[in-house]
């Protein structure tokens, strides 16, 4: 059996490993320049920042063992400080049974870990999926086609369902229902913000707050105080959703300034006196709450071929662990195919 990812986030990845763990020759089609999606470190001024994913947090005993397995690096408990009590992005988050872990080289480290050894195509955006005699055929912006018996869409819901409707809904009676799932998942959209500070800013002493009454922050992240002996204080600021999509086309000059402002009354006064910043538009940064299916998707097609759908819309309630599990458990449905 032949197969193609299309995605790399953890869902890719961990569906990518466990069938390559079984024999399963299999390629990974990634649109970035990186692995990770939303798990995502950006390194300023040589100093790491999570800028998407600010922690992993889970309680699924396969899904911790994943994370401490990591050869690179421990992970730590993170945050150990949290203020607030305005609603987290995932409030489960915060149950007791949850397990809370950050590293201190970055959220990235993670699926660097899940996707070594695989082949991966990095900024190779896939257009459509055409059927190809028995097979399936990927056919990229650049031009290019790729082959599979199989294909798994690793995606967040609304772009899995684009490249789905792109097949001929002759093939299988299985597509539109399978569409009409995927149309049902809403997800929103997140302007976030990382600032850095000069060295030797008094900054508060917590790790993560969530804003009690604020319309505008949904939280903010002392990155920082992941680092090893940091070199200056940096700080991340995700906005709410509803502020992120009627800001979203603005200038980010003009967010940027009104995020900061809206977060003074929380962090103080030096919040606003930053000496660089930099900026990120995450149009799928999580689920709209309810909206998740209860497993991943596997549309067999009349040619012999198939098309799963993972992702942390098919299995469960969304977040890291969810995306992680739905990739193994349509890797478990795929081999019993093989």
């Amino acid at each position: 059996m032949k197969l193609t990812v299309v995605g790399a986030g953890l869902a890719g990845l961990s569906c990518a490993r466990a069938l390559t763990q079984q024999g399963v020759e299999v390629r990974v089609l990634e649109k970035s320049r990186g692995v990770g999606g939303r798990c995502a470190t950006r390194r300023i001024e040589g100093q790491p920042v999570d800028h998407g994913l600010v922690f992993y947090h889970g309680d699924d005993p396969e899904f911790l063992s994943a994370l401490r397995s990591v050869e690179s690096e421990a992970p730590m408990v993170w945050p150990r400080r949290v203020v607030g009590d305005g609603a987290p992005c995932q409030p489960r988050a915060f149950r007791e049974e949850q397990q809370r872990l950050a590293f201190a080289r970055g959220v990235s480290v993670f699926p660097k870990e899940l996707a070594r050894g695989i082949p991966i195509d990095l900024e190779t955006p896939v257009s459509r999926i055409d059927l190809d005699g028995d097979l399936l055929a990927l056919a990229t912006e650049s031009g290019q086609r790729h082959r599979a018996r199989c294909v798994v869409l690793a995606l967040p819901a609304p772009q899995a369902l684009r490249l789905l409707r792109t097949v001929e809904p002759t093939a299988s009676p299985d597509l539109l229902p399978a569409a009409e799932l995927l149309a049902e998942v809403s997800m929103v959209r997140c302007l976030t913000l990382i600032a850095g500070y000069p060295a030797g800013t008094t900054v508060p002493e917590w790790d993560v707050c969530y804003p009690t009454e604020s319309n505008v922050v949904q939280m903010v992240s002392q990155d920082s105080t992941k680092r090893p002996a940091p070199p200056q204080p940096i700080f991340v600021f995700q906005s709410r959703p509803r502020w992120s999509a009627m800001n979203w086309n603005d200038d980010s000059a003009d967010w940027t300034g009104a995020l900061l402002a809206a977060a003074q009354p929380v962090c103080g006064d030096w919040v606003t006196r930053p000496s660089w910043t930099s900026v990120k538009r995450w149009r799928y940064a999580r689920l709209t709450g309810g909206d998740a299916l209860t497993a991943p998707l596997l549309i067999r097609l009349a040619n012999g071929s198939s098309i799963g759908v993972a992702g942390e819309a098919m299995a469960g309630d969304g977040g890291a662990q969810t995306a992680w599990l739905s990739g193994r458990l349509l890797a478990r449905r795929l081999l019993g195919d093989k």
